[in-house]
């Protein structure tokens, strides 16, 4: 091979390893000595190294593409104003008006199509995210696709030394993560700082507070806490921990990762900056996007109806994402909030009770604010057994239009044509008052539980229905 071929080979290996391998930019001071320790590069070579760099981002950018990736979808869920944050991490250096060498997001012909609408190019954001994360040589073997956002995450947390199980779904990991990352936060805090911080929690009785105590606080309302209230502490965190309070001198003696929106953590950041440019975007990144994902619109639900209808096998499909066989009836069961593997979306803390007559009230005060009501019912005794078409009758009462959702289950032992017909009949009785106009055709189901196609499809309809009203 003549010496020039072997310039160039050497130039591009150089090249490839520093811009993809350690997330050079150009831009920043690199010594041409270590460049000539490293690869045993001449002069003219580390010359070439720079411009062939740009090369091989243009290379780049044509064949970055998003990986389907279930845990980064709910990106396309949320509104542009909540993506500014993520955008402007993933685009921006150190200096807010230069972006970075490296990312390839505002080279995108959609990105400049439709900025600021980041709704329109959520899966260009996710692919820039999957990208970073990648070993990039890797990257090109797998056509362009980075690595899935967990395998991100993972990596995030075994640099920042969080203690989680990787065997845990990405939610639980996140959690673990923000935790760990407050817990940091909170620590450096100065007692004046700490007082302001948890009166933007809401926390009322800031006297004698702690960091251990705002952590705890934090922990109970992302496992317990209604929707309203995790919006406003998501609120709050990604208020404080993104310098959009006094809090920024804090801020910056804790996570100094100099973006845009100035936010990030010392004492981990010395370790971090030491391992690679790359970590200035993942770590920034797996956090706000943990941070976005309890933002999301989260689902209150009760479920309501007689003994052995169906009711906690239906919570298990939303919970587990498929059937399971319910072996003993529950009395009372609560079920903190959980992310919802079917839907793709959080529900907030749900109460299982049972059927039995002395819960109606039980029952009817728990569809009290909710936002979906499963009423579950065996069709037959409604209109054969008048003890329970009685209190079938009563669970009706208070119920709101557009929030309740009528599953006769137990499909296999009845005609299902013919009971859409009684069941029609039976409401549009003139006894049933105003309460008639709760039942519709599009808000009624029959449904065998144990069919998981069957009732999946069912639930993904209600899914759909829900969030169709609430865009009109």
């Amino acid at each position: 091979m003549h010496g020039q071929s072997r310039m160039l080979v050497a130039v591009k290996a150089a090249s490839m390893i520093l811009i993809v391998e350690c997330k050079w930019d150009p831009n920043t001071f690199v010594s041409s000595v270590d460049i000539h320790t490293t690869f045993g590069l001449s002069p003219t070579a580390i010359a070439a190294v720079a411009e062939n760099t740009r090369l091989c981002n243009k290379i780049r950018r044509c064949v970055m593409a998003y990986r389907k990736d279930d845990d980064l979808k709910f990106l396309g869920q949320l509104q542009s104003e909540d993506l500014n944050d993520l955008v402007n991490c993933l685009t921006y250096g150190k200096k807010d008006d230069v972006a970075r060498f490296t990312e390839e997001l505002t080279k995108r012909e959609v990105y400049k199509k439709y900025y600021p609408d980041h709704h329109q190019y959520w899966k260009e954001i996710a692919a820039e995210i999957q990208c970073f994360g990648a070993n990039t040589f890797a990257t090109f073997f797998r056509r362009g696709k980075g690595v899935l956002y967990k395998e991100v995450l993972m990596d995030v947390c075994d640099k920042l030394k969080v203690d989680y199980n990787k065997k845990t779904n990405v939610p639980e990991i996140e959690n673990t993560l923000l935790l760990k990352v407050l817990s940091d936060v909170t620590k450096k805090m100065s007692k004046e700082e700490l007082n302001e911080f948890a009166s933007e929690l809401g926390i009322r009785n800031t006297d004698n507070i702690t960091p251990q105590i705002i952590t705890a606080s934090v922990q109970t309302i992302f496992t317990t806490g209604g929707g309203f209230i995790i919006k406003n502490t998501v609120g709050a965190i990604l208020k404080y921990l993104f310098g959009r309070t006094v809090a920024k001198a804090a801020l910056g003696r804790i996570l100094l990762l100099g973006n845009p929106v100035g936010w990030a953590v010392t004492g981990v950041w010395t370790a971090v900056d030491i391992a690679g440019p790359a970590y200035r975007v993942t770590i920034p990144a797996t956090i706000m996007i943990s941070l976005l994902r309890k933002k999301r619109e989260r689902y209150s639900i009760a479920l309501i109806g007689d003994k052995a209808v169906g009711k906690t096998t239906l919570l298990s499909y939303l919970q587990k994402g498929c059937f399971v066989d319910i072996k003993e009836h529950s009395v009372e069961e609560k079920h903190d909030s959980f992310e919802s593997p079917l839907w793709n979306r959080p529900v907030e803390t749900v109460i299982d009770t049972t059927g039995a007559k002395e819960y109606l009230r039980k029952q009817k005060e728990l569809c009290i604010d909710k936002k979906i009501v499963f009423f579950c019912y065996k069709p037959q005794d409604v209109l054969d057994n008048p003890a329970k078409r009685s209190c079938f009758l009563q669970r009706l009462q208070g119920l709101e239009k557009g929030k309740v959702f009528f599953i006769a289950t137990h499909r296999d032992s009845y005609d299902i044509n013919e009971m859409k017909q009684k069941m029609h009949v039976f409401f549009a009785s003139p006894t049933m008052g105003s309460d008639s106009q709760l039942f519709t055709s599009e808000n009624s189901f029959y449904v065998n539980l144990t069919n998981e196609v069957e009732s999946k499809s069912m639930l993904m309809q209600i899914l759909n229905k829900m969030e169709e009203d609430t865009h009109a």
